[in-house]
């Protein structure tokens, strides 16, 4: 009997030990942690996920982007306080959420804001680097003022003490969104810019010794220049030229003092320019644009072009292309902009302008177009070859691809006129205007551009300039 008792007790013990190792815990829970709160922009935020007893998740963050991962890096690609939300799911269909908040720094932060007064209008179109100074050249107005006028400046910035000398080059008529400074010998300065109107495309050319006096001031209709490039001890002008009834592509050549030799004017293509120009192992590559004639002054059908040349600069062929542009570029107030051509490393090449992007084999066969936004924003964008891509600027948002086009990373870097991108000291540096307003007394409110200075690495990591 007692035997028997002492059996049904040890089976008991052994019973009740197996229940209590086997009991699980099923309770879904939603936890997840972030390893920072401030970040600035494109800085990688990690999420570690502690949630248990789930068999999805799903993390929502900076306006509709998501990702399903278990543990995700999450990138933010504008400033602003950012909310970033896991919902878990068990194999009920038992859902939980959890939201925490994140602040991402103000870009601007990192940027030299130009000086300014109440009233100012500063529209950059044109920044390089010279004497190892920053420099751009700028319309400027200031609209508070009944005794202000539309000029040019030359406006450097001292990388080390952070200060600004403005000369000023001419005064302004007409319409300007492009420039060029040629910088020649004895610090002579050869500056050319843009002059449209609706009906004309034309330019304006300054030359300045070394004291800034200016040698020579002149206004022309009957052509137009883009840009140059140096040959040997020689400069390639190229651009437009009237010849007889409508403007064709052409080429200028100077001699190193930027003083004329010979114009080569392309007949083969009607109603046509040369935008950027680049050497190539056997000749030169062009890209512009070709219209379709109405009358003198007005065209339609405006398609892009990619030109050939060999080394005497004589027309071999050219391709064009079709386009969604054509209803908007109307006008030559609309040929006023910033056309881009850059060949990448693995051979092809990318042309970028009015915010349509195309990549390009070297015969110029269209491997990949991408539009943004469906028509152009803003003619003033910019692009930069970097090792494993390119980047560029586009309405607000500063983009990364690779040299298939494919886009890699990008944020809203705020700019919403950048004529060039800059690399210098292992940085890539952008002058560009933004869109703002003004209240001015007795005036109103002013719609008006300022100007900003900034920087980022290759992998568009913004840099503090401050």
């Amino acid at each position: 009997m007692k035997k028997r008792f002492f059996n049904l007790i040890l089976i008991f013990v052994v019973l009740t030990s197996c229940s209590s190792e086997d009991v699980i815990d099923t309770k879904l829970t939603v936890c997840f942690e972030v390893d920072k709160m401030v970040v600035k922009v494109n800085e990688p935020v990690t999420i570690t996920n502690c949630s248990k007893n789930a068999v999805s998740y799903l993390f929502e963050y900076d306006y509709k982007k998501t990702t399903t991962e278990k543990n995700p890096v999450l990138l933010f690609d504008n400033d602003g306080e950012k909310k970033v939300t896991l919902t878990v799911k068990n194999s009920k269909g038992e859902f939980l959420k959890k939201t925490i908040n994140i602040t991402v720094t103000n870009v601007k932060s990192s940027y030299v804001e130009v000086p300014s007064f109440l009233g100012d209008n500063f529209f950059p179109i044109n920044s390089g680097v010279y004497n190892s100074k920053l420099y751009y050249i700028e319309r400027h107005t200031n609209f508070a003022s009944n005794s202000s006028k539309n000029v040019f400046n030359f406006v450097e910035f001292d990388f080390a003490t952070k200060k600004f000398t403005k000369k000023y080059i001419a005064d302004k008529y007409y319409n300007a969104s492009r420039a060029f400074v040629n910088f020649l010998e004895n610090s002579t300065k050869n500056i050319v810019f843009s002059r449209t109107l609706s009906d004309r495309n034309g330019g304006k050319e300054v030359l300045l010794d070394a004291t800034w006096n200016s040698l020579k001031n002149e206004n022309f209709s009957y052509k137009a220049y883009y840009g140059f490039m140096k040959k040997s001890d020689q400069f390639l002008y190229y651009g437009s030229y009237r010849d007889k009834d409508y403007h064709n592509p052409t080429i200028e050549i100077r001699d190193k003092e930027g003083k004329f030799i010979e114009r080569k004017i392309y007949n083969q293509i009607k109603q046509g320019f040369i935008g950027a120009m680049l050497k190539t192992s056997t000749g030169y590559i062009a890209f512009g644009g070709q219209t379709e004639p109405i009358d003198f002054s007005t065209f339609k059908n405006y398609k892009p072009i990619i030109l050939f040349f060999n080394d005497k600069l004589e027309f071999l062929s050219h391709k064009t292309y079709d386009t969604e542009l054509g209803g908007v570029v109307k006008t030559n107030n609309d040929l006023s902009g910033v056309f881009n051509l850059k060949k990448l490393n693995n051979g092809n090449y990318v042309a970028y302008s009015h915010s349509e992007l195309r990549i390009i084999t070297k015969e110029g066969k269209e491997l990949k177009k991408v539009n943004f936004s469906g028509y152009y924003t803003s003619r003033i964008q910019s692009l930069i070859v970097v090792n494993d891509g390119f980047i560029i600027t586009e309405d607000e948002f500063i983009r990364k691809y690779s040299n298939d086009g494919v886009e890699l990373k990008s944020f809203k870097f705020k700019g919403d006129f950048t004529p060039n991108l800059i690399e210098y000291d292992n940085k890539i540096f952008f002058v560009s205007g933004y869109n703002t307003t003004e209240e001015v007394a007795g005036i109103g409110n002013l719609s008006l551009v300022k100007t900003f200075i900034g920087a980022v690495d290759e992998n568009l990591n913004l840099i503090n300039l401050n």
